[in-house]
């Protein structure tokens, strides 16, 4: 064929479906990568993180992925227009009773329209959170938080506001929504208030605590508070764990307030990340340097879309061996209300575990 005519129709039409066909594999592939990246913390049968066969010491990827914000879910992040995901009142009880929570006498009673200032009875004396639940074609756009200061909920399908004691709190959004009071049984106001940590970030680690400990981990009785500043907006900050041990490997877990989004990677890989706007709650690993000149640091990256920082609390755990122990038998036994805020020169450090290796674990 001459330089310079046209390309027959049919060959034309074959081109055309070759990249037709190009375009629906890297589509496909584009939407396998979203199906196996952790959007928050596995609500709901949602999909979790592909993990490599090697990690920082045996149990830590089960035990620290998990973690994560009470009310995000695992269909994905912040809503870009799209419509609100129906969540169940009957599913978002019993993900806060897997966290510790018991519902207090009565149900979730009529749905209410939103604007709304919610009484939260039955907390006299205890702490827990208030849970809102919008009807199918409602959102929650805002949930009062502590100090009266509005957050945003990950989804818009459940927020969750933690409190101490009866209190009101506003809630903000189209439609009408079920709402409902959860006691987390043995934190009290005066222990919140006697540990120096606000009660979000108290109820975030007694959920985690109760998540641990039921693996065998235990924790010190004692909280970092790590005020930070993240910089321009939307520029993301790695905040560094507070200590690591002589030798070996340890587990942190971290509760944010005002810090956006965040997403762990250890070595290098990544592991987790939480979408909650402003709240997450995440576990870092800090071990000694390995001898071997192995990467075993862990990055872990904040997102903040205002830039005006926020505040970490950090808690050292120990991994221990032996039996787990039921969840349902430590509703009684967390620490965390004995926990309190220390200076960074006073942290004790736990022993820390051997790191694993490639070998140990290949399969």
């Amino acid at each position: 064929m001459p330089r310079g005519e046209p390309a027959p129709r049919g060959s034309r039409a074959v081109g055309l479906a070759i990249a037709a066909v190009f375009a629906l594999v890297c589509l496909g592939a584009l939407t396998l990568v979203v199906m196996t990246t952790r959007a928050c913390d596995g609500w709901f049968g949602g999909t979790a993180v592909v993990t490599p066969p090697t990690e920082p010491f045996p149990g830590a990827d089960a035990a620290l992925v998990p973690l994560g914000s009470r009310d995000c879910l695992a269909a994905g992040g912040p809503l870009m227009g799209g419509p609100v995901p129906v969540v169940g009142v009957a599913a978002v009880a019993s993900e806060l009773r897997r966290r510790g929570y018991q519902a207090i006498e009565g149900d979730w009673g009529d749905p209410q329209p939103m604007p709304l200032r919610f009484s939260a009875h039955g907390l006299a004396g205890g702490c827990g959170v208030a849970a809102f639940v919008p009807e199918p074609g409602a959102r929650i756009d805002a949930a009062g938080a502590e100090a009266g200061v509005e957050a945003v909920p990950c989804t818009q399908a459940v927020a969750t506001v933690a409190m101490c004691g009866d209190a009101v709190t506003p809630v903000s959004g189209t439609g009408n929504v079920w709402a409902r009071t959860f006691v987390f049984p043995g934190l009290t106001p005066s222990a919140v208030e006697a540990s120096g940590i606000p009660a979000h970030a108290t109820l975030a680690h007694a959920e985690a605590e109760l998540s641990l400990r039921s693996l065998g981990w235990l924790p010190e009785t004692q909280v970092l508070h790590d005020p930070v500043s993240t910089g321009t907006p939307g520029m993301a900050h790695t905040p560094t764990p507070p200590a690591a041990p002589t030798s070996g490997c340890i587990a942190w877990v971290v509760v944010g307030e005002g810090v956006g989004r965040s997403q762990t990677e250890w070595a290098g890989r990544p592991i987790d990340q939480d979408a909650a706007q402003g709240t997450f709650t995440a576990g870092v690993i800090a071990c000694a340097p390995d001898p071997s000149g192995a990467p075993n640091e862990t990055r872990l990256t904040l997102f903040d879309s205002g830039g005006d920082g926020g505040q970490l609390w950090w808690r050292p755990y120990a991994p221990q061996a032996g039996p787990t122990v039921p969840t349902n038998a430590l509703d009684q036994t967390v620490t965390v209300g004995d926990a309190r805020v220390v200076e960074r020169a006073d942290l004790r450090v736990p022993a820390g575990v051997p790191m694993a290796t490639a070998a140990a674990q290949a399969p």
